[in-house]
């Protein structure tokens, strides 16, 4: 407890010739903050959810169906519920920002969660820097001194991610067309490209057999 008190009492950022002392929140960048923040906000919802089962069991029923992921909040079915109970919940310094514009449509980390016509939830790829009006090098630039074959590994674990959150198939292959795209202007070799997905394609078809569509039909769609 007193490296914890310690390390949180003496944040200090340098820019330029100014230093400045943090004193809201914890130091991000380091291993320990996802653990703290995580434990910090169980605590606090913890406390507050073993209240109100005393009090008022049904509400706190429907607040169970709230998941997090560090700071990330998603909560469904709540009717407002969130909006009235979070300032009861939370510090006034622990501010709640609401980011979903509609009750049928929201973001969750990676994921696009859309509720249609239907009441049939759909979901699709979220990626936040697709907002920015600037270009953003995510993936390795094999102009540079890096080992081709182990930097065509990363196309396999994303098509894996862009699998398992699409409903779809068109927003598998237009989120997958999008990265082939980029990985082709930063000098990865296409041939190996297509090889990647065909590789996936094998490996995982218990996972892609959801899209109805053939190995061939699945390259050609990504690559053309």
């Amino acid at each position: 407890m007193e490296y914890i008190d310690y390390l949180i009492d003496n944040i200090y950022i340098t820019v330029g010739q100014n230093t400045f002392r943090q004193i809201i929140g914890i130091p991000m960048g380091t291993d320990c903050a996802p653990y703290l923040a995580n434990l910090y906000l169980y605590a606090i919802e913890y406390a507050y959810l073993k209240d109100l089962m005393s009090t008022n069991l049904h509400v706190a029923r429907q607040l169970s169906m709230s998941y997090r992921y560090i700071d990330d909040l998603i909560m469904f079915n709540s009717n407002g519920l969130m909006d009235e109970h979070k300032t009861k919940i939370y510090p006034p310094e622990l501010i709640l920002n609401k980011e979903n514009k509609t009750d049928h449509n929201a973001t969750f980390l990676d994921i696009n969660i859309n509720i249609n016509d239907n009441n049939k939830i759909t979901t699709s790829i979220y990626d936040k820097r697709d907002d920015f009006n600037f270009t953003i090098n995510n993936f390795p630039n094999l102009s540079g001194n890096i080992h081709a074959n182990r930097t065509h590994g990363i196309v396999i674990s994303q098509l894996l991610r862009y699998c398992k959150i699409c409903n779809d198939a068109n927003d598998f292959i237009s989120r997958s067309k999008i990265m082939m795209d980029k990985l082709t202007n930063q000098y990865f070799i296409p041939n190996t490209l297509r090889n990647k997905v065909s590789n996936f394609y094998n490996k995982y078809y218990h996972i892609v057999q959801k899209y109805n569509l053939s190995k061939l039909k699945m390259i050609n769609a990504i690559f053309t």
